[in-house]
């Protein structure tokens, strides 16, 4: 099986002209765990799409874009997910420039213990600001790799969790902190 593990995907695309691109950043995989998505665009799945697990991810700044050659989007920031779980899905969005909307995610079988703008029905989960230290970074644009998706001391997603979701040997976050 095929594992992403503390990983940082910033500013990717998928595009093709024949068909329509999947997951901006990952387009098929087992698992991904400890990993931030932020500025990630293709037709479907802004930064991911079909994976069966998602656990301790925060997904930022995704779109999933509509094109002329591909007038459906779905899954601003997933698209075709199993499980995610421990997450953060804000201002991932479909649609284009003139008409987009808020779209974290579409086709998940159970999205659970995560912060989902807009809200999600879900056990455990939340809609509140998660408190990044700097989600657009010092260049005030979201989707670069100065973007500081960390939380501060307040955030709500601290301790929100469900541990028991955390994949067998995964001991640390992304920062290596346990």
């Amino acid at each position: 099986a095929t594992t992403v593990t503390n990983c940082s995907f910033f500013g990717n695309g998928a595009s093709s002209e024949k068909m329509r691109s999947h997951g901006g950043a990952i387009d098929s995989t087992e698992s991904i765990t400890n990993c931030v998505f932020s500025g990630n665009i293709a037709d479907r799945g802004g930064a991911v799409s079909n994976v069966t697990s998602v656990t301790n991810c925060a997904f930022v700044g995704n779109w999933a874009f509509f094109t002329l050659e591909s007038p459906i989007t779905e899954g601003g920031a997933i698209l075709e997910a199993t499980t995610v779980t421990n997450s953060i899905l804000r201002e991932n969005y479909a649609g284009n420039e003139e008409a987009s909307e808020l779209n974290q995610a579409a086709i998940v079988g159970s999205l659970t213990y995560s912060d989902i703008q807009g809200g999600w029905a879900g056990a455990g989960n939340i809609d509140a600001n998660p408190l990044f230290v700097d989600a657009d970074g010092p260049d005030n644009d979201i989707g670069t790799a100065d973007d500081n998706l960390r939380l501060t001391s307040g955030s709500p997603c601290i301790d929100a969790g469900n541990n028991s979701a955390v994949p067998t040997g995964i001991t640390t976050d992304l920062d290596g902190s346990s």
